[in-house]
């Protein structure tokens, strides 16, 4: 997944990423949790203020998820159904859906050529594609994981975490336009 997203980001001139262990670490915590906390799903809200992340330099990293991006892709299911695929295969599969969220990106409204500023449904459906190529972030921690069988509800998750988080603030105009950069090729 590291190399998917490295390739997609450099398709807008920005810098690759660094697999991040503290990162992967709450990945893992974070896909585990949404796969067997009851095998339901729970608000992310919740999910990720309970992860901590363990920095040996507070001032350099967060400790909690809740600082960080997050992009999560969930399979109703069991595991088996998709034993067709690896989990690599499903990674990348999931990565490219968050990808492809660039076809709903309002470039016009962010360049300056679109005047409806006052649509407040720009916002929506494009972020899991702006946290991949965010301009500042520089670092991510990915994960995949399917909950028990005997889950009345089983599911598999894919999960990525990012450092520094992108996209936080949708109305923050100046944000997105500096690090959501248009494509080169």
């Amino acid at each position: 997944m590291l190399e998917r997203h490295n390739e997609q980001r450099a398709r807008h001139g920005v810098s690759p990423l660094v697999l991040d262990d503290e990162l992967t670490k709450g990945a893992e915590e974070l896909a585990n949790a949404i796969a067997f906390k009851n095998c339901e799903i729970y608000s992310m809200d919740v999910i990720v203020n309970r992860i901590t992340i363990y920095s040996s330099d507070s001032t350099e990293r967060p400790k909690v998820t809740s600082c960080c991006g997050v992009n999560v892709g969930i399979y109703q299911g069991k595991r088996e159904k998709y034993s067709m695929i690896s989990d690599e295969e499903l990674g990348l599969f999931q990565n490219d859906l968050w990808y492809n969220e660039v076809e709903n990106y309002p470039w016009s409204y962010f360049n300056g050529t679109d005047g409806d500023e006052e649509d407040e449904h720009k916002y929506y459906g494009f972020e899991s594609f702006s946290q991949i190529v965010w301009k500042n972030t520089t670092n991510v921690g990915f994960a995949i994981r399917a909950s028990s069988v005997l889950c009345v509800n089983p599911q598999v998750v894919v999960v990525a975490l990012y450092w520094p988080e992108g996209n936080a603030d949708p109305d923050n105009f100046t944000e997105y336009v500096e690090n959501v950069l248009p494509f080169l090729y």
